[in-house]
């Protein structure tokens, strides 16, 4: 699965806390299946974190889940 052409653009941004900013794009990856992008960018004490997780629509749960455990321990 490849996914060059799903792009999240600044629109696609939304912050849910202070330091927090996720985002969420669905479209077709190169072979035209549809997939998923989860986004998120953390910024605390000086240090920042950005995470951008694509696949199947089916692990979107998944895929969230692991943003915010990468979100809990930064």
């Amino acid at each position: 699965m490849r996914s060059k052409t799903l792009v999240v653009d600044a629109a696609d941004w939304r912050r849910t806390d202070s330091s927090t900013m996720y985002a969420e794009v669905v479209g077709e990856d190169d072979d035209e299946q549809r997939v998923v992008c989860v986004a998120m960018t953390h910024a605390h004490d000086g240090t920042g974190v950005v995470v951008q997780l694509t696949g199947p629509p089916d692990q979107k749960a998944t895929k969230q889940k692991l943003i915010n455990e990468i979100r809990a321990r930064t």
